[in-house]
This record gives structure tokens, C-alpha cells and sequence, in this order.
């Protein structure tokens, strides 16, 4: 998000990001994110960072369904 805003010139002076994991149902964790912007933006510009927030790299790594794979072995000194 910053970057997008420094590649368009947005005045952003700075970004506050709140995240809460609702895990009251036990076969789904919920991610509510909140963020703020805080600089001297236009309308548009706040339009724009909307969709922005939205495609950040993290929420499309966790929002995809995630594979563990383990490889288990002991090394021993002889």
C-alpha cells in the first residue's frame, strides 16, 4: 500500500493497520483488518487506496488454502 502510494504521488503521510482474528468457530478463522490513512488526500485518491488495501501480498497468501508438508528424521552421532 505505501508503495502504491508513493508510485502515484498520494500525500500519505503515514498508515495505521488494526487486525483482529475471530476464532470463535472452531473450522474457520475470520482476518478483520482495518486500515487508516493519514495525510492530505483527495477523494479520488482515498478511492484509489481502497482496492489497493484490498490486494495486499499477505491477505493473498493467507486467503488461498495452505498445504503443511513435514519431513521428519533423526541424526545420529556414532
Amino acid at each position: 500500500m505505501r508503495t502504491y502510494a508513493d508510485n502515484n504521488n498520494f500525500a500519505v503521510v503515514g498508515m495505521t493497520t488494526k487486525v483482529e482474528i475471530d476464532r470463535s468457530r472452531p473450522d474457520e478463522k475470520v482476518f478483520r483488518y482495518e486500515v487508516q490513512f493519514e495525510g492530505n488526500l483527495t477523494p479520488e485518491q482515498e478511492q484509489k487506496l481502497s482496492p489497493a488495501a484490498n490486494a495486499y501480498t499477505v491477505k493473498r497468501l493467507v486467503s488461498k488454502l495452505i498445504r503443511f508438508e513435514s519431513r521428519v528424521g533423526v541424526s545420529r552421532s556414532f
